[in-house]
């Protein structure tokens, strides 16, 4: 699974590290311009996927979030933050990171934005050690759930 970040601890403006959401927002940025480049390359070349289909299109994204989830739940660091987060939240989830990948806008055309998803997490306290934990699951659940490498 594709995950970008700069090197360094990304900072808001009260100096905080953004965690966890601010490196998706990353991940978003990088994809947007990588999605605008595979369309560009897609008028020269038949039939390039996006991302979202070489993975296996939504299924594949909400077993992801199916398999990750049931890991945070089981991990102590990060079960504590998400112990009382309702199966909609995993599906929301699953709606973003598809969306990023090249999927469908169901995340940000009915469920939110990033600003809203960012204001909801601000309260959480999330750490580096947050954020790590949460990545290093998610890339553990992509591995389990045998998603192709890169096209």
């Amino acid at each position: 699974m594709l995950i970008v970040r700069p090197p360094g601890p990304l900072k808001r403006q009260n100096n905080v590290g953004c965690g966890i959401h601010c490196s998706l927002f990353i991940v978003h940025c990088s994809l947007l311009v990588f999605k605008e480049n595979l369309k560009l390359h897609a008028n020269n070349m038949n039939q390039i996927p996006t991302l979202y289909e070489w993975a296996g299109g939504m299924p594949a994204f909400e077993k992801l979030t199916d398999v990750f989830y049931k890991k945070v739940l089981k991990d102590e660091l990060l079960a504590p933050v998400f112990q009382h987060m309702s199966q909609q939240h995993q599906l929301h989830v699953a709606h973003f990171i598809a969306e990023v990948f090249g999927g469908p806008e169901t995340y940000s055309s009915s469920e939110g934005s990033h600003f809203q998803m960012i204001q909801k997490h601000l309260s959480k306290h999330l750490t580096e050690q947050h954020r790590k934990r949460w990545v290093s699951l998610l890339i553990e659940a992509a591995d389990e759930i045998n998603l192709p490498d890169d096209p």
